[in-house]
């Protein structure tokens, strides 16, 4: 029973981003308790969101590659705060090759669901991407993750004994500007996220606009095929009325002619005697 419910839920989360909120609801209906409560709490995910979840769908060896090359990444850099000597360089380039190939199937996948996909959108797609793997299941995010900056090397003391004192200033030097780089990052992702929200918003308006607008020009138009069938119909009974009203013209006509006839034939024979 389980494994069915998170079947549907999964199901849910392929879906076109417009049928979501349908989809949801109607599922939820169906269920009953704890399942029920959770289906109906479901959030919509932001098209960026979205679009990354059918990447893990229909592109699960694209997708699975990134998560690889960011784990190792990350491996690396504890590594490396953890006193050891590590080429970095090998897993960034890695994680950044991975990172451009999922990008550029997400965005595909989008633009062929979506049509044009704007630039607060592009770069949302990049920086989530980026972030990945986060605290949401994969396949249903809803949310963009924060940034990983420091906390993926929660709970490992850099070994400082190794450390020169010369080095010390360095460190702590680089370790101030990546801070600051980190804080500069998360105001801007800040702002484009609010962007994109902005933007999907709009998109959204502009939806229901094109909705109501359609709806009232299928309204105009079968009040109009209504009136038209309404005018034929009355011109169909104004035609048979008028064919109805000649019979009896023409029969009275003939009847006319027909004593016309009887007048004069009498007349004739009136003369002869």
């Amino acid at each position: 029973m389980a494994e069915n419910f998170e079947t549907k839920v999964d199901e849910l989360y392929q879906r076109p981003l417009a049928e979501f909120t349908s989809a949801r609801n109607a599922l939820a209906k169906t269920l009953s308790g704890d399942q029920k409560r959770i289906v109906a709490s479901l959030p919509k995910p932001m098209v960026p969101l979205w679009a990354i979840n059918q990447l893990y769908w229909k592109d699960p060896s694209t997708y699975k590659a990134l998560i690889d090359a960011s784990e190792k990444l990350r491996t690396a850099h504890r590594a490396v705060i953890g006193g050891k000597k590590v080429d970095l360089r090998k897993p960034d380039e890695v994680h950044r090759a991975a990172l451009d190939r999922a990008a550029a199937k997400t965005l595909s996948l989008l633009e062929r669901a979506a049509g044009n996909v704007s630039e607060p959108v592009r770069t949302t797609i990049r920086r989530t991407l980026a972030t990945l793997p986060g605290e949401e299941q994969a396949g249903r995010l809803t949310r963009e993750p924060e940034p990983a900056g420091f906390s993926m090397f929660a709970g490992i003391k850099p070994q400082s004994a190794r450390v020169s004192s010369e080095r010390v200033p360095a460190e702590r030097n680089r370790a101030h500007k990546q801070q600051n780089e980190t804080r500069q990052n998360q105001l801007s992702e800040a702002k484009a996220r609010r962007e994109a929200e902005r933007e999907q918003q709009r998109t959204e308006l502009a939806r229901q606009q094109a909705e109501r607008e359609r709806a009232k020009a299928v309204a105009e138009a079968r009040k109009e095929m209504k009136d038209a069938q309404q005018a034929a119909e009355r011109a169909t009974f104004a035609v048979k009325k008028a064919e109805a009203e000649m019979r009896k013209a023409q029969e009275s006509e003939a009847k006319m002619i027909s004593r016309v006839n009887e007048a004069e034939r009498r007349l004739t024979e009136l003369q002869r005697n």
